[in-house]
């Protein structure tokens, strides 16, 4: 339905995403819609498929659906787990700390000088924040609240990172959401 709705990623952040928080479909309130199945939606129910997709209400693919909150959830209600925190933009250094935390030679990565059978080593992907507005990134930034408050208590959590790898981390995070100004969770729109 994403596809039929919107002809490009920056057209669902920009325009799917615009206008108030709807509640989640997958809400039990009397106020959760159904989405409609069709080749004539609304602008309305187009929005609806696209606040739906990016909160993970429903699985457009794996990483909507499965994220942040769906793995992290039942590991940050117990505060005696510890979390060990890989981020991708910084994977050789938190491998190397984590690798020496548990008795390791904080060595590379096992086979990471070995090519990798993916895309990311055949084909240059243009995916950037560029191909979205600024609008665009707004909105995406408050669809995503949620997601980015888990992000955020994971970060807090990682005992292999230090107080300012947290700070480096939220300074990338603030660059691309703004009003995300401290790696204490706060309340999202709803």
């Amino acid at each position: 339905m994403i596809s039929t709705c919107f002809e490009s990623w920056d057209h669902l952040a920009t325009e799917g995403l615009r206008g108030p928080v709807p509640p989640p479909s997958s809400s039990s309130s009397s106020e959760a819609v159904k989405l409609r199945v069709g080749s004539d939606l609304t602008p309305r129910e187009c929005s609806r498929w696209a606040w739906a997709a990016v909160r993970g209400d429903i699985p457009a693919n794996y990483h909507n659906a499965w994220n942040y909150d769906w793995y992290a959830h039942r590991l940050l209600e117990d505060e005696t787990k510890e979390v060990f925190n890989l981020r991708v933009e910084h994977v050789d250094l938190d491998w190397r700390a984590i690798d020496e935390m548990v008795g390791g030679t904080g060595d590379a990565l096992p086979g990471a000088d070995t090519p990798r059978n993916d895309a990311s080593t055949k084909v240059h992907l243009p995916v950037s924040n560029r191909t979205v507005s600024d609008e665009g990134m707004r909105n995406l930034c408050r669809a995503l609240c949620e997601e980015i408050q888990v992000y955020k208590k994971l970060l807090a959590r990682a005992v292999n990172l230090r107080e300012e790898d947290v700070r480096e981390s939220m300074e990338e995070l603030r660059t691309t959401c703004p009003e995300e100004t401290s790696v204490e969770p706060r309340a999202c729109e709803s």
